[in-house]
């Protein structure tokens, strides 16, 4: 900006008013140097001031006990006027108490270039424990007057640590504190199993979050712990949660532990526990549930957890306690032995009185720029349910590293962290608690691995990413030994790798699912919400599967069902509610593949009528109940005078499900109906697999001298491709059979469109089987009808 004449009526009063200013000037400029400025003014050439201000360096350190930090700043050259700038407190981590600074406006008199910002330390070390941490405050040149702001115009002052707060625990005796002897472990200074040390407020100002250390070393066998969950009052800094931080460096010895197991919510307390039942109680996972009683609810964050969190107390009066939860900041851990917060056992015996629910597994969070050592384990695991009453098993907690270098010995993958469900106890069908979470950050590289791994365990419980409907990123999850997690309602999970399932790992989808690809060999998903697969890929090997929990159309590129593995649909209720819809490029259905939705349409009936528009029915009642087979495509077999079910949907477009049998005498189960699987492929389907919708056998009842039920109905399959290709398949919806006298369930219904026949030996070798059930009397075949797209 050029000066104006109003800049140039200011100068001269400056010249007016400060004459002796001038005689400085002088001394310091040169006549010569002096009026060329002046010139400059006066002609208006001048572009802006035409000097700088700025810090002498970028950065600073400083020790806390210093009593003051000098920070230079200066003027790049030497002004004939008044100059000022503001310098300003811009950030950093050092608290408002531990320095002495505002806002403050430095001045540069004509001539001065080097001026010293005087900071006070107050140094709070001796009694706040959270200030061991090395500290940083961050200062900012604004608004300068007379000359421009350059770089550097930040300034970082380091605040560098001087205290020591070591300590050293030892299981035969020796512990110390800063070189004093520790009697707390009950009364002696062997620190072991039988006597923890407890960290409690003796160590720290404030609350536990704040407890600090330089160094901590476990070794012979050495225990710590924390205080115990004290009800009634809610999971605190101060009770059922360990933490602390270390400066340095946390050693913790092969047979040393830091331990919270038990020391969360006691019976029939926490967010996922149940006051009315005997289930396990849930954190990470749901808890399971007992004989009768609903599951227990998960809670919590897959990715990072608050100083208030615990695993939830088993149900019934003597329920398990839950795990507390351990919260570990520390620069760097070598980690040879144990931390831990597991839930505990239910009690055996009579619910609620007697027995009750495993605890859940509670929280254990780690932060450290480095970790290392070897042969180490973290644990979270749920507590078993009591035995008798059959009490659930708790559900596994949530376990969290975050790190900036892996320098453990094999790698991280070679630490043995578990976060499993418990087991149920005896009874009639109580439930396994389900996986919790474990999750690797490595905060330098930014990768990110979630695991959920139950042992082989129940897969009937879940496991929950937070109770939060948003978006998370992952660069692996492993699903592992039936470990099933949930993406939730209203949740997003995106993933750069595909998921990785391995010996029955499921993942439940009712959010939203992004992979790069999908491979399904080993375990399975369940999907009722949005999938995309950017390659627009499936595969499914052995042991894997994918269910369809809704009737919406998948659309991929290619699927490939190999040997062992399995595309279904969910089981209906009594309304259609799931089918299984594919419309794909190609589809190849090797030898030893199934598309199957056998059993998985309308319900049968238990000693009633079945259920859907062709259901099988009773006549009479008691043991003398007769009980007919169900309709679709063809008649269901009749139990005299139990007429089998009618007949219902199209022969050339097949798009409903079979119905259920009647259930007869002693409690007899009808047959489900076949389900409903629509192919529509618009080049390939290589069929060298099963495709079926079979309705189910029925089931006898006991206690009469004469037990009989329906069986169910075949289902529909709908096929259209370009080219049809392929030996040794099967295509089949034939109806279930009956059991004793009980009819059998009629026919299904199949329709199969192509342009053209690849197949081998030709269309017409390949089985296409929509026979009735075996039972009774009066059943029929179903339909199949052949055309093209």
């Amino acid at each position: 900006m050029v000066i104006m004449a109003s800049s140039f009526r200011q100068y001269k009063a400056v010249v007016g008013l400060r004459i002796l200013r001038w005689s400085l000037v002088f001394a310091t400029f040169s006549c010569a140097q002096f009026h060329d400025d002046y010139q400059k003014i006066i002609s208006g050439s001048i572009v802006g001031p035409s000097r700088g201000v700025r810090f002498a360096q970028a950065a600073s350190e400083v020790l806390e006990t210093a009593g003051t930090a000098q920070i230079r700043v200066e003027l790049t050259e030497p002004n004939p006027w008044v100059t000022t700038v503001t310098v300003d407190v811009a950030g950093g981590t050092a608290l408002p108490f531990e320095y002495s600074f505002g806002t403050t406006t430095i001045t540069f008199e004509p001539g001065e270039t080097t001026k010293l910002l005087d900071i006070q330390l107050n140094d709070y070390s001796s009694y706040f424990a959270g200030a061991l941490w090395d500290r940083t405050l961050i200062l900012s040149l604004n608004s300068a007057s007379g000359a421009n702001i350059v770089q550097p115009n930040m300034h970082t002052l380091a605040i560098v640590n001087v205290d020591t707060r070591d300590l050293y625990l030892s299981g035969t005796g020796g512990s110390h504190f800063n070189g004093t002897p520790i009697t707390s472990c009950g009364g002696g200074s062997a620190c072991n199993a039988a006597n923890p040390f407890v960290l409690d407020t003796a160590y720290a100002f404030l609350s536990p979050e704040n407890y600090a250390f330089t160094k901590v070393t476990l070794v012979n066998g050495a225990v710590m712990a924390g205080i115990a969950w004290l009800p009634p009052n809610p999971v605190s800094t101060n009770n059922g949660n360990l933490g602390f931080a270390v400066t340095n460096q946390l050693y913790v010895c092969s047979s040393c532990r830091i331990t919270m197991t038990a020391r969360g919510y006691t019976a029939k307390n926490g967010p996922g526990s149940s006051t009315t039942s005997c289930a396990g109680g849930g954190f990470g996972g749901e808890g399971g549930r007992d004989t009768s009683g609903p599951k227990t609810s998960s809670y919590g964050y897959a990715f990072s957890s608050s100083l208030n969190s615990a695993g939830s107390g088993g149900g019934g009066n003597s329920g398990g306690t839950g795990g507390g939860g351990i919260h570990i900041f520390a620069r760097h851990l070598t980690l040879h032995g144990r931390i831990e917060a597991d839930g505990a056992n239910g009690a055996s015996g009579a619910c609620p009185g007697g027995g009750g629910g495993g605890g859940a597994g509670g929280a254990i969070l780690i932060q450290t720029n480095t970790i290392a050592g070897g042969g180490g384990a973290l644990s979270a695991n749920g507590g078993n349910g009591g035995a008798a009453a059959g009490g659930g098993g708790g559900g596994g907690g949530r376990i969290i590293i975050q790190y900036d270098e892996d320098q453990y010995e094999g790698t991280l993958d070679a630490l043995n962290a578990n976060a499993y469900g418990g087991m149920r106890g005896s009874g009639a069908s109580p439930q396994d608690g389900a996986a919790g979470t474990i999750y690797f950050e490595n905060k330098k590289t930014g990768q990110r691995i979630l695991k959920v791994n139950n042992i082989g365990r129940s897969t009937d419980s879940h496991t929950t990413l937070s109770s939060l409907g948003e978006a998370f990123f992952l660069q692996k999850l492993l699903l592992q030994e039936r470990g099933t997690l949930r993406i939730g309602v209203g949740q997003e999970l995106v993933l750069s790798e595909s998921p990785s399932f391995s010996a029955g790992g499921q993942l439940v989808n009712l959010g939203t699912l992004r992979v790069p690809d999908l491979d399904l060999t080993g375990g399975g998903l369940h999907n009722a919400g949005t999938l995309e697969i950017a390659s627009g890929n499936m595969t499914i090997g052995n042991g894997g599967f994918y269910s369809s929990w809704t009737t919406s159309t998948l659309n991929l590129n290619n699927i490939v069902v190999k040997s062992g593995g399995i595309m279904t649909h969910a089981p209906n209720p009594n309304m259609p509610s799931y089918s299984l819809n594919i419309a794909a490029q190609n589809l190849t259905l090797e030898p030893g593949g199934q598309i199957n939705a056998d059993s998985k349409g309308y319900p049968g009936g238990q000693n009633a009528n079945g259920s859907g528009p062709g259901a099988g029915t009773i006549s009479g009642m008691g043991c003398a109940t007769l009980a007919s087979g169900a309709g679709h495509g063809g008649k269901g077999g009749d139990d005299l005078p139990a007429s089998g079910g009618n007949t219902y949907g199209l022969a050339s477009e097949p798009l409903s499900l079979g119905s259920g049998g009647a259930g007869g005498a002693g409690g007899g189960m009808g047959g489900a109906g076949g389900g409903l699987i629509v192919l529509n492929i618009s080049g390939t389907l290589h069929l060298s697999g099963i495709i079926s919708a079979n309705g189910g056998n029925a089931s006898l009842g006991s206690g009469c001298g004469v037990n009989r039920s329906g069986g169910g109905a075949g289902g529909s399959i709908n096929i259209r491709a370009a080219t049809l290709a392929g030996a040794g398949g099967i295509v089949s919806a034939q109806g279930g059979n009956g059991a004793g006298a009980g009819g059998g369930g009629g026919g299904g219904r199949i329709a199969i469109r192509f342009h053209q026949d690849h197949y081998v030996g030709g269309y017409s070798a390949l089985p296409k089987n929509a026979s009735p059930g075996l039972g009774g009397a009066g059943a029929q075949p179903g339909t199949v009808f052949t055309g093209t797209p």
